[in-house]
């Protein structure tokens, strides 16, 4: 049934105060993607992932994910 479908997205933009930065550092991180719901507890999704340092272009990349999800 299509109400056993549905799509997510997050978008996550936050500065980074690790103890290993000389200074705070933006990024932001992105996820779309569509997700199938099965036996009241199982799910499934399959996305795209984007994670981006602003001033830093080589902390960027991004890759599709599979996740299984079990909710007790």
């Amino acid at each position: 049934m299509i109400k056993d479908w549905f799509i997510i997205a997050n978008v996550h933009r936050y500065e980074n105060l690790g103890q290993l930065d000389i200074e705070p550092t933006e990024k932001i991180e992105i996820e779309t993607g569509i997700s199938h719901s099965f036996a009241h507890v199982h799910s499934t999704t399959i996305s795209f992932f984007r994670h981006e340092q602003y001033g830093a272009p080589n902390d960027q990349f991004s890759f599709a994910k599979l996740k299984y999800a079990f909710t007790f």
